[in-house]
């Protein structure tokens, strides 16, 4: 694909994202650009809770019953096989063909047997999209068994376009959903052009105080370093190159924040202001398993496929105290593995609310409105 073009994709898409445009448009508006220049004979875009990689919601056009969904889902959570999402965002490079995976012998796919030839589809491309070291979505395309299989360049594009995607899953789930948001660990801003403040979390007001003194103090304007980062964004974009930018400064009680800017398509910017930890699960998940919030991180390490030696330098404990977290983690959640653990976690807490379209929060787990009445 001639650069100049991908260019022009890349411009298009990374517009996409609005303050008054929902999630399911913005996916949707996506793919659109996407299928423009690589075609797919069905597809699906699926968002995907950061904390957990389990899928909450998305769009799609395959034309798969609700039992092929069902049986789509038991397999990416539940059996081994290639280019699983939770294993492409461990990669450097997080997008990949069955036929480059299977090395052309796509039987050896479990969904491609189960799945994907029942339904008429024979060729997959697949893609992770992650902003900000998080990954906030998922995508694949198929082709039926007479089309023409994914080339490299369409593979290339996938790719280049995955962290766009990202970027405008994450800042679409921060400027819908910050008047909701009860964390009180972080503030969320929508920010316009002449740097006056649209709209913010409850909690940003304690977190722009951190900032106070570096900029003016008045409800209408930000500390300056906040506006740095939202004109480094914007700078960015009229570079050609990213929307986002983010930079890491001492508050005034002397902790270390990160504040971090995406601006969106309607000129709006989306300010993130936070102590850049790890996204935790969420806590109505840990309460309904009785876990500590300890044994939540090992689940949560557990579920994105860490080792174990990286999950003792994580918790900088032992490693018989990382595997008792462990052994203790698949004892409350009633499995005999821990490789039982993605799909018992999606089907006890996801599966319907996203078959169901429920609403997501800023996190990118299911809104508080969805999830009353049970975890």
């Amino acid at each position: 694909m001639a650069v100049q073009r991908f260019a022009n994709i890349a411009k298009e898409f990374r517009a996409l994202p609005r303050v008054d445009r929902a999630l399911p448009d913005l996916l949707r508006a996506a793919m659109r650009v996407t299928l423009g220049a690589v075609p797919a004979d069905g597809w699906a875009v699926l968002t995907l809770d950061p904390a957990t990689l389990l899928a909450t919601g998305g769009a799609h056009e395959h034309k798969l019953s609700a039992g092929a969904r069902r049986q789509f889902y038991e397999l990416e959570y539940g059996e081994e096989d290639v280019n699983r999402f939770a294993a492409l965002t461990r990669e450097l490079t997080p997008v990949g063909s069955l036929s480059e995976a299977t090395k052309g012998e796509r039987t050896r796919s479990i969904r491609y047997r189960e799945v994907m030839a029942p339904a008429g589809y024979e060729h997959e491309l697949r893609a992770v999209l992650r902003s900000a070291k998080h990954t906030w979505g998922a995508l694949f395309l198929w082709r039926r068994a007479k089309q023409p299989d994914f080339v490299n360049a369409e593979e290339g594009l996938v790719r280049e376009l995955a962290d766009a995607f990202g970027d405008a899953i994450r800042a679409t789930l921060r400027a819908t959903g910050l008047a909701e948001d009860t964390r009180s660990n972080r503030a969320i801003l929508v920010v316009a052009p002449d740097h006056a403040i649209v709209s913010a979390s409850p909690a940003a007001s304690v977190w722009l105080a951190e900032l106070a003194t570096d900029g003016a103090k008045d409800t209408g304007w930000l500390p300056h370093t906040v506006r740095s980062t939202v004109n480094g964004a914007r700078r960015g974009i009229e570079r050609g190159g990213q929307t986002m930018a983010h930079v890491r400064v001492r508050g005034a009680s002397g902790q270390w924040l990160t504040v971090h800017a995406t601006v969106l398509g309607d000129g709006n910017a989306v300010v993130t202001i936070d102590e850049g930890r790890v996204l935790p699960i969420a806590a109505r998940i840990l309460s309904s398993y009785g876990l500590s919030a300890s044994e939540g991180d090992v689940l949560r390490d557990l579920l994105h496929g860490l080792e174990d030696a990286y999950i003792v330098e994580r918790a900088g404990t032992s490693l018989d105290a990382v595997r008792s977290d462990i052994d203790a983690v698949v004892h409350k959640l009633g499995m005999t593995s821990r490789s039982e653990l993605p799909k018992k976690l999606f089907f006890d807490h996801y599966f319907e609310r996203a078959e169901a379209g429920a609403r997501l929060g800023a996190d990118g787990y299911f809104a508080p409105a969805s999830v009353a009445g049970g975890g």
